[in-house]
């Protein structure tokens, strides 16, 4: 039996690697203001490109590991970085566990990050207008400084927690607010927080996002209604044209909260982070986008960067 399960893994490997030769160029689609993909040249495995298919195909076997459950990240992205398509296969094939080795990678590497943050959210049946907000982000312990750049809202700055307290959110508020020294102390639940966001600020940030998409695949992966595909690589303008891998999971089966219908989800292909996320209805209307842009890894934050100070 474990023989015949050997020949199995090894025969869908081979054919899945012929299959992806077999496949032609994706086209290259442009339009003005959308994505554009990346081109990818096919290879024809010969020498050390042969045997590094091959070492694809041993990882199945390591001892006590089924095949896929727990591939090793590292010789895969070796592997990858070589010029050969294992990631991407992982993408085809199995994009959950692609999104946790990505969530792995985070929490072995990441420390904190700054970027530009744009949202835009449909609340209480209500599409909001865009916020672009300055973001700085820390893990541990959990803290969350933002600059409101441009906002519909009601602040110009908030610190996430407010001394320490974790149903607590400091603010300064926009106009005289701004210039007044009159800063309030918000429950991170409270009315006028959810009238401006779907989620309270203790969920914010790249690794929460992916763990929740996650949450959501195994759960309709348990039902047997995930639908998931693989589309590429593609330049993202909303993320300064940076590469990243697309999956878009639909549909939903029965729809999620708000109605969500499908998910598009692009990973940076250099970062290895979830993004970009945009949501939409059966109808194609748009429920939320999210876009962590200019992200920068593991800076060093001023001492009082997640303070009352920094208001």
């Amino acid at each position: 039996m474990r023989r015949l399960a050997a020949v199995v893994v090894l025969a869908a490997v081979g054919i899945t690697i012929y299959w992806w030769q077999s496949q032609p160029p994706p086209a290259t689609v442009r339009g003005r203001g959308q994505e554009t993909k990346v081109e990818q040249a096919r290879l024809v495995f010969q020498g050390k490109e042969l045997v590094r298919q091959e070492l694809l195909g041993g990882l199945a076997f390591m001892t006590g590991a089924g095949f896929p459950g727990t591939v090793p990240w590292g010789p895969l992205d070796r592997v990858a970085k070589e010029g050969v398509f294992p990631l991407e296969i992982l993408l085809h094939y199995h994009p959950v566990l692609f999104l946790e080795e990505c969530q792995a990678r985070y929490k072995e590497n990441v420390e904190g990050y700054t970027c530009t943050f744009y949202k835009q959210e449909r609340v209480k049946g209500k599409l909001l207008n865009a916020d672009k907000i300055s973001i700085h982000f820390c893990d541990e312990p959990f803290s969350v400084h933002m600059h409101f750049l441009e906002t519909a809202g009601r602040a110009h700055k908030v610190v996430y927690p407010d001394r320490g307290d974790r149903f607590k959110l400091a603010a300064r508020g926009k106009g005289l607010g701004v210039t007044l020294p009159f800063i309030m102390t918000k429950d991170i639940n409270s009315p006028d927080a959810k009238e401006s966001s779907r989620f309270p600020i203790n969920e914010f940030g790249i690794y929460k996002g992916t763990e929740s998409t996650i949450a959501s695949m195994r759960r309709a992966q348990a039902r047997g209604e995930l639908h998931v595909r693989y589309e590429g690589v593609f330049k993202v303008p909303e993320l300064g044209d940076r590469e990243c891998y697309k999956l878009v999971r639909t549909p939903y089966n029965p729809p999620e909260l708000e109605g969500i219908y499908e998910y598009t989800l692009y990973i940076d292909k250099e970062l290895l982070l979830q993004t970009g996320s945009v949501l939409r209805d059966s109808k194609g209307e748009l429920i939320a986008q999210y876009w962590f842009s200019d992200v920068k890894l593991n800076p060093e934050f001023k001492d009082d960067q997640f303070t009352r100070n920094a208001l």
